[in-house]
């Protein structure tokens, strides 16, 4: 049996269910408690304006201890909640991080990692994986019309899921008597997370996707992208290590065939009403990059740019309201000696806003001064062209820092959220703040 009929006879198995009106079916109820471990504090760091002149520094609230030795994973929701997966336990604050709440499960976890996103109509939905209390992987989500938090054991899954990640396609979508306002994608394991599994409720986890199998199968679509504008798209956007950009039309774009890769990508295409994926590419090619689409329904990609050392000392800011017909430019230079190791962004059309989080290396002359700073370019995208409007450094930049294993110190991967307030959280790491950090920006 192929993955392409074993999706669909999960389907046909998931509908002939005698009371299957909806997609939601059940789940444990989750606890919310006080979360007492994280350490807030104030910090100032450096702060430039598009022309790289000196301003007053920015205030930042820096929160440890909501994620794990490695990483956070924010995300923020339209009501203002912010939320951080990088650790054990989803964990979340109402007051732009100066007191936080706990979801937990009844399972006993150790030390897992998660990831979460925004859904439609104000649900949250997420899932932690946990290899040191038994291979535990946990399904979480919120429900915003009962204001309940659910989570629920998954049992299907690669061997080794590590560092999951997770994106969300807005609906609504009808399979035979189940009709679900979206779809859910989970992805997870090394060395490849081209395997992926569709939930209709949030909650369970049980048809597996994969894009590789359709790009090495099926036949490539050529086209321009259909978009649709959904306020829901400023609130469901991934991590964009994730590589799955919901498109608002009942369609996603599948671009990231490894989650740490700077550049290069394969195109996969999700088109209504099929759920499966198809090898994709541009009509003028030139899909390299991460995307994101916003609630006016315009795509974002973000490129780095390379120099001939191969260090990707640029970014190229793009902007399409076509579908990806035409684009707006614009070129980014990182500061001096610096170079990209990873990124992350999110834009908000609504407050016309775009935040882009980079973990960079700084070079210099002696090796052994080497570090990696944190850097947040706040763009303004209220035209069809962006405009850098600050250049925020995060952290001292005194800590040389790697991803994975064997790493002495790590952070593994960016992440940023805008709130819908504009305020900006992002994450970071410095020799005052060895295990990854969140800074919030106090200011806008």
């Amino acid at each position: 049996m192929n993955l392409r009929s074993l999706t669909i006879a999960g389907l046909v198995a998931l509908v002939s269910l005698p009371a299957a009106t909806s997609a939601q079916v059940g789940g444990l109820p989750a606890s919310v408690v006080d979360y007492s471990q994280a350490v807030v504090q104030e910090f100032s760091f450096p702060t430039y304006d598009a022309r790289g002149r000196a301003g007053d520094p920015a205030k930042w609230r820096v929160v440890q201890g909501t994620g794990n030795c490695c990483e956070n994973y924010l995300s923020s929701s339209a009501r203002g909640r912010l939320f951080d997966f990088g650790g054990t336990f989803l964990r979340f604050s109402d007051d732009l991080g100066k007191t936080w709440k706990e979801v937990r499960s009844i399972s006993r976890l150790v030390n897992g990692e998660g990831a979460l996103s925004g859904a439609p109509n104000g649900d949250i939905v997420g899932a932690t994986w946990d290899p040191y209390s038994g291979d535990h992987l946990l399904s979480f989500k919120y429900d915003a019309e009962t204001e309940t938090w659910l989570h629920q054991e998954l049992i299907l899954k690669t061997p080794f899921f590590d560092r999951p990640w997770f994106s969300v396609i807005p609906g609504p979508f009808t399979f035979g008597t189940i009709e679900t306002p979206y779809i859910t994608v989970l992805k997870g394991g090394w060395p490849s997370k081209d395997l992926a599994y569709y939930s209709l409720d949030g909650l369970n986890y049980f048809l597996p996707t994969e894009k590789d199998t359709a790009a090495a199968t099926g036949q490539e679509v050529q086209k321009w992208l259909k978009v649709k504008p959904s306020p829901a798209l400023d609130w469901i956007q991934p991590n964009t290590s994730t590589g799955i950009t919901p498109l608002g039309n009942l369609g996603a774009l599948w671009t990231a065939r490894d989650s740490f890769s700077v550049g290069g990508s394969e195109l996969a295409l999700m088109s209504p009403p099929n759920i499966e994926w198809e090898p994709f590419s541009f009509p003028k090619g030139d899909g390299d990059g991460r995307y994101l689409v916003d609630s006016r329904g315009r795509l974002h990609r973000v490129v780095p740019i390379s120099n001939d050392d191969g260090d990707a000392t640029r970014f190229r800011y793009e902007i399409s309201s076509d579908g990806g017909r035409t684009w707006s430019k614009r070129v980014v230079d990182l500061p001096e000696r610096h170079h990209i190791e990873d990124w992350d962004f999110k834009v908000n059309a609504r407050l016309g806003v775009a935040a882009i989080g980079i973990h960079a290396h700084r070079n210099e002359k002696e090796e052994s001064k080497e570090a990696d700073q944190d850097l947040v370019y706040k763009l303004d995208i209220r035209s069809s062209k962006s405009k850098v409007m600050r250049l925020y450094y995060v952290g001292n930049g005194d800590a040389n820092v790697g991803a994975g294993l064997g790493s002495n110190l790590r952070f593994d991967f960016a992440t940023i959220t805008i709130l819908p307030s504009g305020h900006i959280a992002t994450s970071f790491v410095d020799q005052a703040h060895t295990t990854p950090a969140m800074a919030i920006l106090l200011g806008r």
